[in-house]
This record gives structure tokens, C-alpha cells and sequence, in this order.
């Protein structure tokens, strides 16, 4: 913890800084930004019954910077699902931006939800890009969706810093054994 700063921007900091693998223990999808060649996240977590005497375990999946990249979403050993977004990590908040996010009560683009946001972010690349070709009223997007972030516009920048991860914050940059 670091006093005054919120538990999932000091998790992303330490991936950030830390020259290790990193695991993230949350089912938090603001963290998805932080996935990488180095880091990882929970994907879901369930309890199954175990081996000795059916007490209660949990079982794992994990979400891998190349899963959540893929567009299709995939299966694990056990066959849970993995879900794919076709965005990489670095989009996720622009991605986070267009459609909003309800838990952390920020508003995005009227209309435009998960299948929407992503498929604009894999059309254009970025969030500047996708406001810029609603502006241009490229037909690529719905007529609908192109007054939605027109309008949108004006408060884009504001919400995708407030779904954007810190990494800056002075988190330990060692272990201990």
C-alpha cells in the first residue's frame, strides 16, 4: 500500500518497474493495461471440490497479454473460457474510455458498449483516432456512434485518465527470500 493512492495503481506501478514476472492477483479489469510479456492476471477464479475428502478448492485461469489480444476468446486445459478482446493492453483504456466503465462510474460514449469500443479500436488504433474519424464523418462508423463521440469529445481526455493505470508511483523494486 502507499498512502493515498489507490490499491490497483500500486500493483500497476510494481508490474510497471519490477524486472521480474509479475502476477497480479485481481479479477480487476482496469489491470488489463498492465499485461505484458512479463505480466499476468487472473482471468476467474471458482471452487472446486478437491481431492481429499471434497473439501473446497480454488482453481485458476489466467489471462496472458497474447490471450486478451486474440480476438476469439479460447479455452484453458481445464475448458474455461478465456476471453479474448482483439485489443492489445495498451489500448484497454482507450477501449475503457469509449464504452464507459459502471463499476468506477465513468461515463463514455452513448451507445457504444464491449463488441463496439473494440471494434473501433481495431478499425482506427486509438481513441484520438476514432474521435478524429467521427469528427471527419468517416462511414466506417455508425451514424449513430459518430454523433456519440463527437460529443464525446469533450470530456475524452478526463475519462481515459481516470481509467489509465499510474505506473509511476516509488513501489519496492526488490524481493525477498
Amino acid at each position: 500500500t502507499i498512502p493515498g493512492m489507490e490499491a490497483d495503481d500500486v500493483m500497476a506501478s510494481y508490474a510497471a518497474q519490477f524486472a521480474g514476472r509479475v502476477t497480479l492477483l485481481t479479477q480487476d479489469k482496469d489491470l488489463r493495461q498492465c499485461l505484458s510479456k512479463s505480466t499476468n492476471i487472473l482471468a476467474d477464479v471458482w471452487w472446486d471440490d478437491g481431492p481429499i475428502g471434497g473439501a473446497r478448492v480454488p482453481k485458476y485461469t489466467w489471462l496472458t497479454a497474447q490471450q486478451h489480444t486474440e480476438e476469439m476468446s479460447q479455452k484453458d486445459a481445464d475448458g474455461n473460457i478465456i476471453p479474448g478482446t482483439g485489443i492489445t493492453p495498451a489500448q484497454w483504456p482507450d477501449y475503457q474510455a469509449i464504452m464507459g466503465d459502471n463499476t468506477d462510474h465513468v461515463r463514455g460514449a452513448d451507445g457504444i458498449g464491449k463488441k463496439g469500443a473494440a471494434d473501433l479500436l481495431r478499425e482506427f488504433g486509438s481513441l484520438d483516432r476514432v474521435i478524429e474519424a467521427a469528427k471527419n464523418d468517416d462511414e466506417r462508423i455508425k451514424a449513430r456512434h459518430r454523433a456519440a463521440l463527437v460529443e464525446f469529445a469533450k470530456t475524452a481526455d478526463i475519462t481515459k485518465q481516470l481509467v489509465t493505470m499510474r505506473v509511476d508511483l516509488d513501489v519496492p523494486r526488490h524481493t525477498r527470500c
